[in-house]
Order: C-alpha cells, then sequence, then structure tokens
C-alpha cells in the first residue's frame, strides 16, 4: 500500500512539473480520440511520452507523436482485445444476473471477480506495450496477469488511487479535458517500472 502511496504521490510532481506540456498532450489525445481511428494510437502515444518522464528523461511533444507512429498498428490491436473482453466479461455478469434461479445467479459473481481482475490487468497493458522488448500482446497480456497476480495489494490499492483521481478530475469538470489521460498514464507508467524494479528486468515482467 505505501509503494502504491508513493508512486502516487511521486507522478503528481512530475505531473506537476510538466503541467503545460502534460495538458497540451492530453488535449491533443482527446482531439484524436474523437476521430475513433486514432484514438488507440494516440493513447500510445501518450504512454510512449509518461514512460520516458517516469524515467526521468527529457520529454518534448514530438514524443507523442513518436509514440503514436510507433504503436499505431500494436495500440489498435491492444485496444480491440481490451474492449471486446471487457464487453464479454459484462455480458456473462449480466446474463447470469438476470436468470430466476439463485443459485445460477452466483455465477455472476464469479464472472464479477474475473472482471475485477481483469481491470486490475488493465493498469498495465499499455505501459507494457511500450516498455516490453518484445511486443507480443499475448505476453502483454499474460505478463500482466503475473504483474497483478505477483503485486496484488499494490494494484488493488493502485487502482483506487486511480479511481479517485479520476472522480477528482470529474468532480473539477475542467481539469478533466485538461490532465486526466496524461495522469492516469503517468501513475500506471511509474507503477510498471516501480514493479518490476524488484524483477532486474527493465524491459519486462517476470518470466
Amino acid at each position: 500500500m505505501l509503494r502504491a502511496l508513493r508512486v502516487f504521490r511521486s507522478s503528481l510532481g512530475a505531473l506537476y512539473y510538466e503541467l503545460f506540456l502534460l495538458v497540451g498532450v492530453n488535449l491533443a489525445w482527446l482531439g484524436l480520440s474523437l476521430l475513433v481511428v486514432t484514438a488507440p494510437p494516440a493513447t500510445a502515444g501518450v504512454y510512449y511520452l509518461a514512460n520516458q518522464l517516469a524515467k526521468g528523461e527529457t520529454v518534448s511533444f514530438s514524443l507523442f507523436v513518436q509514440g503514436m507512429r510507433r504503436y499505431f498498428r500494436r495500440s489498435w490491436l491492444l485496444a480491440i482485445i481490451a474492449v471486446v473482453i471487457s464487453v464479454l466479461l459484462v455480458g456473462n455478469i449480466l446474463f447470469y444476473a438476470n436468470f430466476a434461479n439463485q443459485w445460477v445467479r452466483l455465477i455472476s459473481v464469479f464472472w464479477g471477480y474475473v472482471l475485477l481482475f481483469w481491470l486490475a490487468m488493465l493498469i498495465y497493458l499499455f505501459p507494457l506495450l511500450i516498455e516490453q522488448s518484445d511486443k507480443s500482446l499475448l505476453l502483454i497480456l499474460r505478463n500482466a496477469a503475473l504483474l497483478v497476480l505477483d503485486n496484488l495489494a499494490f494494484t488493488l490499492t493502485l487502482g483506487i488511487l486511480l479511481l479517485l483521481f479520476l472522480l477528482l478530475n470529474v468532480a473539477l469538470a475542467v481539469p478533466l479535458f485538461l490532465m486526466a489521460m496524461s495522469g492516469l498514464a503517468l501513475i500506471q507508467s511509474k507503477a510498471l517500472l516501480t514493479v518490476l524494479e524488484k524483477y532486474g528486468e527493465p524491459t519486462g515482467a517476470p518470466e
């Protein structure tokens, strides 16, 4: 829990020091996301820049553009996988929850836990796409699952903090459009680098 809080606090500090750049990137991401076709690449661009910032590197808007170009195809594939799995899990929950038999309805509880685990995996998907040297989507999914299982308390705490960050942005309304995506990407990128430290592999999750 303390590690997650430290990651969250240091991410907010980095967000403050690069506020103008990250606001600009966030606005660019928002505009490109409205076009749909550029939404996943724009998301990858944000995470690419956030990855470099999380490592303490000098960052500029050009990194956002570079990330979009480099991960255009893979970001789309990863986004499709994320959406399809999310829809299937929610569909399973709703399907079993509507049965009259209470024992059958309990199956929806099982799928609810699976959905919770999947949401935890989502924290690591795009950061892994950027950080891993092997860009295999199956390996990204596998490593995301392993990271959640091996860092469960850290990941769940971080998930709560990410939710609070989003709710704060929603409550403040305007900042939602100015820093939400950039902030999330930075927090998630720092979180990935933090958990990878214990494996001694800077560019991959545990084998």
